[in-house]
């Protein structure tokens, strides 16, 4: 869209993107200057930010909107420019739009320092974080874009 962020484009992606299961969209993630717009529309409603929530301890949390936790992440990478504006894309992703992968089950190591006259113990273990991303297919779509200009 030329247009900058508002709740409306929001809903609209949200909606458009996993149609009937978009109740299951947990979170977006935006740059910065998308939010200043977002937060500059009247019509936006109420930002829920509470202390309590889980997300709360992610950087760049800012709260709940449309039952979404919205994240300001501003190494978004700008696409390219709508009409001479800025663009840029956010995220929306949906429940279990990443998953873990364990190369190896957790090993554990004990060694006892009789000097020290205690026991040292560490663990490791290997694992890599897949991305389920919006091309899995048309009927289990975890992430959508929505791109949009900002109005600095």
């Amino acid at each position: 869209a030329a247009e900058t962020l508002t709740i409306r484009r929001m809903n609209s992606g949200k909606i458009n993107g996993f149609g009937d299961k978009h109740k299951q969209a947990v979170v977006m993630f935006m740059h910065s200057l998308q939010f200043l717009d977002l937060m500059n529309d009247t019509t936006a409603g109420f930002l829920q930010a509470d202390a309590n929530d889980p997300m709360s301890m992610v950087d760049g949390f800012e709260g709940r909107m449309l039952g979404m936790a919205l994240v300001t992440v501003d190494s978004i990478t700008k696409v390219t420019d709508i009409d001479g504006k800025n663009a840029y894309r956010a995220l929306i992703a949906k429940e279990n739009a990443y998953g873990i992968m364990y190369k190896q089950e957790l090993e554990m190591d004990s060694d006892k320092d009789i000097l020290a006259r205690e026991i040292i113990v560490t663990g490791n273990e290997w694992y890599a974080v897949k991305a389920f991303h919006k091309e899995i297919s048309n009927l289990d779509k975890k992430m959508v874009s929505v791109t949009t200009t900002t109005s600095v």
